[in-house]
């Protein structure tokens, strides 16, 4: 007999109600696989085709923003989106003002996906290991980058 309000079976983010988003439950395997080719991309458009380690997680856009960035809340329009962390050795040509030479180099890549369209809306190359503030967004799950598929 079924409880109301009780979670039964697997437990996959999923809308909540038309225009909601429950960011606390793993992300469903569909959209991580699709998750997944996108982040191997990224990887390899960046330096590094074989990430040592990948995560994500579901949550929305300006919260991801916020703990894993550092921007401001609610200067950005938030939507579900999938938070991106891989580890490796990442560059970048892309350059803002300062002195600094390119490429940039870090050992991490943050990317923030649309979770409709699997769209990058935000990506940073980062020193600093963001996998502890992904995990405070919600449920971790890791990915499994392989260039060869």
């Amino acid at each position: 007999m079924a409880v109301p309000g009780r979670v039964t079976g697997p437990q996959v983010a999923r809308p909540i109600r038309p225009g909601g988003w429950d960011q606390r439950l793993p992300i469903q395997p569909e959209a991580l696989a699709r998750l997944t080719q996108a982040a191997t991309r990224l990887a390899a458009a960046h330096g590094d085709a074989r990430p040592a380690s990948a995560a994500a997680v579901a949550t929305m856009r300006a919260k991801a923003l916020e703990v894993i960035l550092g921007y401001g809340p609610a200067s950005i329009a938030s939507r579900p989106v999938y938070a991106v962390a891989m580890t490796g050795w990442f560059e970048s040509y892309r350059g803002g003002p300062g002195p600094e030479p390119l490429p940039h180099v870090a050992p991490y890549l943050v990317a923030v996906f649309d979770a409709a369209t699997i769209a990058i809306t935000d990506v940073s190359l980062t020193n600093n290991d963001p996998r502890e503030r992904l995990s405070r967004l919600g449920p971790v799950a890791e990915l499994k980058i392989s260039p060869d598929e």
